[in-house]
This record gives C-alpha cells, structure tokens and sequence, in this order.
C-alpha cells in the first residue's frame, strides 16, 4: 500500500510542477496533503494544495485517487462429526477464506492447535500437512489464494478415551 501511495504523491508533485506559479520572491512555500486512507482495501485519495506565505490563494491544487489492493485470509473450524466423543475418530476442517482485493502471498502458514489426547495417523493431513505430536499442532505452509477464494486443509484422528473434547485453535502467520 505504501508504494502505492509514494507513486501517487509522485504523480502529484510532477502536476504541480506543471503549474509553474512561484511564490513571491522570499516567501515560502507550504504544500498541504490530505490522504483518506480506507480501514481495509480500498480506494486512497489524496489532495494537494500549495500556498506561500501572507497569500490564502492557492497557488496550485491537485487530487489524486489510487486503488488500493491486499488480502485479508481469516479461519473457520469445524469438525465432523460435529460432536467430537472421546474414543472415536474426528476430523478437523480448517478453511482459509481471503475476503481482501489480492492474491495472497506464498509466506503464510496455518497451524491448528488441538490438545493432549489426539493422536493421528501418518498421511492423516491433507495438502502436504504436518503434525507435531508433541505440541499436538497441525500445520500447513499456504498456497497463494486468488481474491475472493477459500481453500480447506482438514487433519484426521483419533481422541483417546477419557481424552476431553479439544476447542481447536486456528492461526495464520505471514512472515514479514
């Protein structure tokens, strides 16, 4: 977003540029930028004035609007059967929906935390998943996921008797 806007206030300041109009001799110039920034993906706007000292005249205006693009990847968790029972085999379903205006990067990483008593079985995750048995933490590295898409990754295992019932805790992490 930030070389998005540094372009934008580029283009502005060779439009002013143009105009040609110099303060008088000794007194200086102040350019006065407002930007409306969105709270998430959006359209940027920006407006320019140039005055000079002692004149409320404007010497210069210009405005400019630029679209702002980024994805927003949020989680949903589900599991089936919907009740989990202790000595039975559940599946996790995770799915990864990018609500933003872009294709997400290929940096991120999902990990599913479950709990003490979920032992699963090799080959049990799905797109190239991994789990620590240690942690009891499933994890996935993501593909890049166009605008507007979701995608689900789902680990298969077995609670042990007497185990408690696991709330999975979902997260993403993007390195920066």
């Amino acid at each position: 977003m930030a070389a998005d806007v540094s372009a934008e206030l580029d283009r502005m300041q060779a439009t002013m540029a143009k105009v040609g109009t110099a303060p008088p001799s000794g007194k200086p110039l102040t350019i006065h930028v407002n930007a409306t920034m969105p709270s998430s993906p959006g359209t940027v706007t920006l407006r320019a004035r140039v005055t000079h000292q002692g004149a409320g005249d404007a010497l210069a205006e210009a405005a400019t609007s630029t679209r702002v693009t980024a994805p927003d990847l949020t989680t949903t968790t589900e599991s089936r059967p919907a009740t989990p029972a202790a000595g039975k085999d559940v599946t996790y379903v995770v799915t990864v929906t990018n609500s933003g205006t872009a294709t997400s990067a290929a940096d991120a990483t999902l990990s599913l935390v479950l709990g003490a008593g979920f032992t699963v079985a090799p080959g049990a995750l799905n797109n190239n998943g991994t789990y620590d048995s240690g942690s009891y933490t499933a994890a996935w590295t993501l593909s890049p996921l166009p605008a507007r898409a979701r995608q689900a990754y789902t680990v298969t295992g077995h609670l042990a008797p007497g185990a408690a019932i696991p709330t999975p805790r979902a997260a993403i992490k993007t390195t920066p």
